[in-house]
């Protein structure tokens, strides 16, 4: 990915999100940020614990970045492999199917409790021929530990969550990054369909190698195969060859206390 592809995608999001661009030479970009994109990008989580406390105006950031890093001032150096454009990145998937929430919790003054991250995943798995069947799955991974829960969503039933970060209470910096837990999970869901039963595949080729006899034994008395015959097998492997589709449905980080 080159320069101008990193700024213009930049620019979009920003865009999308809300922020005033201030300016974009060649190569740069000044940035008002929003309330919402200063909470995501800029680590200032007890300034807003403040700005809820207090009610103070708030004054989210601004932002200077370098797309050319021989571009005259000061900023920070955007490139496709740099830690801010993935968390701009980060930001384009938030707005879509993607949730942030923390367990509420009351605070002892004086103390600051840390909530644990957990990467949640929700799944559809849908075994596909000429039958379906779908299973939902619901998985957690642990951001400090890489634990794994199933029916995470299940067992958020009891926990108050909210939007926002409670007083008195601090995030604990996850350790296993959000992009290598989707890989486990991705893995973990791969070999559980790889050791998974067959027996619905295996049944659904039974079935099938039975109307390809029927269509054989049709068309027995032709002496040369008509185009239909080639169409209606087409159709009859179409509808029972067996395959496994696997959509994910929403994610999000959750804050959850240990």
């Amino acid at each position: 990915m080159n320069a101008y592809e990193v700024q213009d995608i930049a620019q979009t999001i920003f865009r999308r999100s809300g922020a005033d661009i201030l300016s974009s030479p060649p190569g740069t970009l000044h940035i008002q940020l929003t309330e919402e994109l200063d909470q995501a990008l800029m680590n200032r989580p007890f300034y807003w614990q403040y700005v809820r406390s207090t009610g103070e105006t708030p004054k989210p950031m601004q932002l200077h970045l370098k797309i050319n890093p021989d571009a005259p001032g000061d900023g920070e150096v955007l490139h496709s492999g740099s830690p801010r454009f993935h968390q701009l990145l980060d930001q384009l998937r938030l707005r879509g199917r993607w949730t942030r929430l923390y367990e509420e919790t009351r605070g002892i003054p004086g103390n600051q409790t840390g909530l644990h991250p957990w990467l949640n995943v929700n799944v559809k798995i849908s075994y596909l021929c000429d039958r379906r069947k779908d299973i939902i799955l619901s998985l957690g991974i642990h951001l400090l530990t890489g634990t794994v829960k199933d029916h995470f969503m299940d067992s958020l039933a009891s926990r108050p969550l909210s939007p926002h970060l409670p007083e008195l209470t601090f995030i604990m910096a996850p350790i296993i990054k959000p992009p290598s837990a989707f890989v486990r999970i991705k893995q973990m869901l791969m070999e559980a369909i790889d050791q998974g039963p067959d027996d619905w595949a295996k049944a659904a080729e039974a079935r099938m190698q039975e109307d390809l006899e029927l269509l054989d034994a049709f068309y027995a008395g032709e002496h040369e195969l008509p185009e239909s015959y080639e169409i209606e097998k087409k159709a009859i492997e179409e509808q029972y060859t067996p395959h496994i589709y696997v959509e994910v449905i929403n994610a999000g980080i959750f804050y959850l206390l240990p």
